[in-house]
């Protein structure tokens, strides 16, 4: 969206119509807009979910993380297109438990079976070289020829794998 105000319009619009179908949902919507949060069956501003960086994979991990940090154990489906978000979330799911799905066009993805435990364990720094916002290509190869080599590549997996963080234990399967 080009133009800021389409953007303004199309967010008020949502607002809008969530508003009117709030009382036919069973549970909550909160409503974010950047650094203002608002339960619409209530009207009332929420903390919770406030959010300084207005990024949509921040956003969408972000709320994730809050609903797992109070033991909310249902289905999350993040509704994104976001090639980032892909990324995160099959690391993500591959350390916290219960059930973490993306939406595709018309699709739904179970994001622990998006990729292996051992590719998932990689992807982040994988996705930093080849396909992060700030790079468009790898050396004239296109983001999916490298992401086929890692994936049929153990001695390429093994050397990103020694890209991670040092001194930073990896995640224990179902903790938060």
């Amino acid at each position: 969206m080009v133009n800021s105000g389409n953007k303004v319009r199309l967010q008020k619009l949502l607002k809008e119509q969530l508003k009117t179908r709030v009382c036919r949902v069973q549970g909550e919507i909160i409503y974010c807009e950047g650094e203002r949060s608002t339960n619409l069956g209530t009207g009332v501003a929420s903390r919770d979910y406030v959010f300084k960086h207005a990024e949509a994979d921040t956003i969408l991990l972000s709320a994730y993380a809050k609903l797992r940090s109070r033991n909310y154990t249902g289905t999350v489906v993040l509704d994104c297109e976001d090639t980032d978000v892909f990324v995160q979330v099959a690391y993500v799911s591959q350390h916290l438990p219960d059930d973490l799905l993306i939406r595709r066009k018309h699709a739904f993805l179970n994001c622990q079976a998006m990729l292996s435990e051992e590719v998932a364990k990689i992807i982040i720094p994988l996705h930093v070289i080849t396909g992060s916002d700030h790079t468009s290509g790898f050396y004239g190869h296109g983001k999916k020829k490298v992401m086929e080599k890692v994936m049929t590549n153990p001695e390429t997996r093994q050397l990103l794998g020694r890209m991670l963080p040092v001194g930073r234990p990896e995640l224990p399967r179902g903790t938060n």
